[in-house]
């Protein structure tokens, strides 16, 4: 029996676009993504990496104290909230569905990631799912044992703009009343779910290893505000697919990049500590990188100097 392969996969940033370039791809008739954008296989079900824990069962789901059940909990929190804040839709339940199944018995092995593609025969297949930037070199050795010629694509935002989006998100999701203490803020963007996510420079190390530069696309998210239509061209060209495509860049026009709504304030001086704790990453991306990481570095150490904090 022969396997459905994944020619592409979207790994990220989070808060970069991905969602965005998912529903703008999978408008696109030569390509094929699965009804759900983040399968998180490799970063949950396969359990591969130091971070990225199996959920054993219903039980320890439900009640165990590990890093992958505390996790667990946390989304499906999360889920609840956004369902009885009054925003009940078809993609809240197929988050309620997803986060389940990762709980219900039945091997979610290889073959098993292979079959959500099986729809998708004669054409192009991938899926995004940010968490995979964070792999290690095991968890990246094992996506391209399977998928030898897949290809990659990575887009990046400016990290501190992405930590207050991630804020921006998490906020949004809990049931806080009024702004939280300094300190909690602090925190939380200090805390290993949020600067992981900023280190690109160890991406694109990881990544690169096993994955030529001819297959790996880095975009930056200053492209996608300022032109989503080219830089969605220059995807579907990388994927070797029409790039002139109407449906999707007519989606390109019609979908912001990020969902509108309050942004919480977060106050000047954690953003400054934001900024000296993001300050060495952003130097080293531009100097290796250069584009538009020069102007994060810029905007960083003006934040520094006590200029504009405002995220």
């Amino acid at each position: 029996m022969s396997f459905p392969t994944v020619d592409f996969l979207g790994i990220g940033a989070q808060r970069a676009g991905t969602t965005w370039l998912y529903r703008c791809l999978r408008q696109h008739p030569q390509l094929y993504l699965p009804g759900t954008k983040e399968l998180h296989y490799f970063s949950r079900l396969a359990g591969l990496g130091p971070r990225f824990t199996k959920v054993r069962s219903v039980w320890s789901g439900l009640f165990g104290l590990g890093a992958a059940e505390r996790e667990w909990r946390q989304r499906v929190g999360w889920t609840f909230q956004k369902s009885v804040r009054g925003r009940i839709s078809m993609a809240t339940g197929r988050e309620w569905l997803r986060e389940v199944s990762y709980l219900l018995p039945g091997k979610k092995n290889d073959a098993w990631y292979r079959r959500q593609f099986a729809a998708g025969t004669g054409r192009l297949k991938g899926e995004i799912t940010p968490a995979y930037a964070l792999l290690d070199d095991a968890g990246v050795r094992h996506v391209t044992r399977l998928f030898p010629e897949v290809k990659v694509i990575f887009l990046l935002r400016e990290p501190l703009s992405r930590m207050l989006s991630q804020w921006h998100i998490s906020s949004r999701d809990s049931r806080r009343v009024g702004p939280p203490p300094p300190a909690e803020l602090s925190g939380f963007f200090a805390s290993a779910p949020v600067t992981e996510r900023n280190d690109y420079l160890r991406t694109i190390d990881t990544w690169g290893a096993h994955v030529p530069p001819e297959r790996f696309f880095i975009g930056w998210h200053d492209d996608t505000l300022a032109d989503p239509e080219g830089m969605l061209q220059r995807v579907m060209t990388f994927l070797g697919v029409d790039p002139d495509e109407p449906r999707v860049l007519a989606e390109a026009r019609t979908r912001d990049h990020h969902p509108a709504g309050v942004k919480p304030a977060v106050p000047p001086e954690v953003v400054r500590e934001m900024a000296r704790a993001s300050r060495p990453g952003i130097a080293a991306l531009a100097e290796r990188r250069g584009g538009h990481a020069i102007g994060w570095l810029e905007r960083c150490d003006a934040i520094l100097a006590g200029g504009d904090a405002d995220g």
